[in-house]
């Protein structure tokens, strides 16, 4: 039976798909290597949800967690508690919620992009690859950041938003079941939008704006009461922190007050509106869109920006085509995608601290990249120069794709060691467990970052007290073993004549050594 080549895109389709979640799943509980801080508190959470229903600090079931100087957002913490409650607490299954959440993103964004090119075969590949491998994504989709789920709700209200208004805009009267389905979607875009609020903090900014964006671009006589209903259904879903942050003023807040130039009261108004002009203009500059990306490795992996030169410069197609005037079908859904493309950043800049920063501004990249396949579409669509367009897009693409990934898992696990500031004190604590359950007293030392909330989670991760185990300062002793940040070394060194064995690998981070 010859296969139809209908079937025979769509078999490629799965294949490319299956390709790009294996490549996002492989070796999560290892690389980057260890486990930042702020995964280790959020693990912590997920895990404590999953046994008792309650946090770190013994409140059940509450909408936002304590943590260390912020509350932590509770879409991720509850979604991997799930995931710890049907299989078991790892590093492993606390990194596999954000892979499962950037799937889901990918799944929804590759929908979205084949209801809008419908006649466009090849479109669906340049998705599942751009949008696969996006550098701005790909790291972020491997560690346990809780705003990895704003991506998947955003990704799901921008199809709903498109299936909503971007439909069929009249309707048969006696078409009852399709304008029951309209207003349903309706309602469903208020709620993926008033979801998102709970993921991430600057979704709490953005989210009003992004309304406000619809609103005013879709306003029609014939599309009042779809808006009206999403907004409706959008205060509904954001009424409980609405609620929280009148009766918790300060929790919501805290961290933002300590990374903004707006609380230092010693500026002028214009003063501080210079500054958020020149931090907004350095989220365009090539370094950070093209070249490194963001400062911090936990973020980006120091080489190649945000988004590949090919999406960019499709990007930069679609915007130049939009002014000519070459979608007139679809002229309202492009304006949404570039305006809030534009104000997507608003939130980042108005910190100071860290910047440009690629967490704050992770909607950009998903506004690009939309944008940019309305590029793609122009550019194989009825042109005379499709065929060297394909291979031009497809080529550089998947060069790209292959240099970032090969980047990723071969030179990128060294850097990440520093990044992650932890790598090695679960692989300490596993061995002391493992090899010999009477070990003898072990000290974690006072000076790794928040390390009361790491031991408390391997806790868990080790199913096991680890009674033996204490947070001091690192001072010889005998029969002690000591779990040390590199900064302890001198210290360690010139303070005692005892005799030792180191038991820490080459690779990792911290070190370990036992005195006798």
């Amino acid at each position: 039976m010859i296969l139809s080549s209908v079937r025979i895109i769509t078999i490629l389709e799965l294949l490319v798909f299956l390709l790009v979640a294996a490549v996002h799943l492989v070796h999560l509980d290892n690389l980057p290597r260890g486990l930042y801080l702020d995964e280790s508190s959020i693990g912590l959470n997920a895990a404590t949800i999953a046994d008792k229903g309650e946090d770190e600090f013994g409140q059940n079931y509450p909408l936002y967690f304590k943590a260390f100087g912020e509350y932590k957002n509770p879409v991720y913490i509850y979604s991997a508690a799930a995931v710890f409650y049907f299989f078991d607490v790892s590093v492993y299954n606390l990194r596999l919620t954000s892979a499962i959440f950037f799937i889901l993103a990918l799944l929804l964004i590759w929908i979205l992009v084949k209801r809008i090119f419908a006649d466009n075969r090849y479109i669906n590949f340049y998705t599942l690859i751009g949008f696969g491998f996006l550098p701005h994504y790909f790291n972020i989709s491997r560690v346990a950041f809780e705003l990895i789920s704003y991506l998947t709700f955003m990704s799901l209200f921008l199809l709903l938003q498109y299936l909503t208004f971007e439909g069929q805009s009249k309707l048969d009267e006696s078409e009852k079941t399709s304008l029951i389905h309209k207003l349903l979607l309706s309602a469903l875009t208020g709620i993926s939008l008033g979801v998102s609020i709970y993921t991430y903090s600057t979704a709490r900014l953005l989210s009003f704006v992004f309304l406000s964006t619809l609103g005013v671009i879709y306003f029609s006589r014939e599309n009042i009461s779809k808006l009206l209903l999403v907004v409706i259904f959008f205060l509904l879903t954001v009424s409980p922190w609405i609620v929280y942050i009148n009766q918790n003023p300060d929790h919501l807040t805290g961290r933002f007050a300590e990374i903004s130039y707006l609380t230092d009261a010693s500026t002028s108004i214009l003063t501080k509106a210079g500054t958020f002009v020149f931090e907004y203009l350095r989220y365009f500059n090539p370094n950070f869109l093209w070249f490194q990306g963001d400062a911090n490795l936990r973020h980006t992996i120091g080489r190649g920006g945000l988004v590949y030169i090919s999406v960019l410069l499709l990007f930069l197609l679609s915007v130049y085509k939009y002014f000519c005037k070459q979608f007139p079908n679809h002229n309202k859904h492009i304006l949404f995608l570039l305006t809030s493309a534009f104000f997507s950043i608003a939130p980042a800049a108005l910190t100071n601290d860290g910047t440009p920063h690629a967490l704050r501004s992770l909607t950009l990249s998903l506004f690009v990249f939309l944008c940019s396949c309305y590029g793609f579409h122009w550019l194989v669509k009825d042109n005379k120069y499709k065929s060297v367009g394909l291979a031009l897009v497809f080529g550089l693409l998947v060069i790209e794709s292959l240099c970032f990934v090969d980047y990723y898992f071969k030179a990128y696990p060294n850097k990440s060691r520093a990044a992650f500031e932890s790598y090695g004190i679960l692989e300490s604590l596993q061995s002391f467990h493992s090899d010999n359950p009477q070990s003898p007293k072990v000290v974690l030392s006072t000076s790794i970052h928040q390390a009361q909330t790491h031991l408390n989670f391997f806790k868990y991760v080790l199913d096991s007290d680890l009674s033996y185990v204490s947070i001091e300062e690192p001072i010889p002793q005998e029969n002690t073993c000591i779990i040390y940040d590199p900064k302890d070394q001198e210290s360690l060194d010139s303070n005692s004549t005892l005799e030792f064995v180191n038991h820490n690998q080459n690779d990792w981070f911290v070190k370990t050594r036992c005195y006798k």
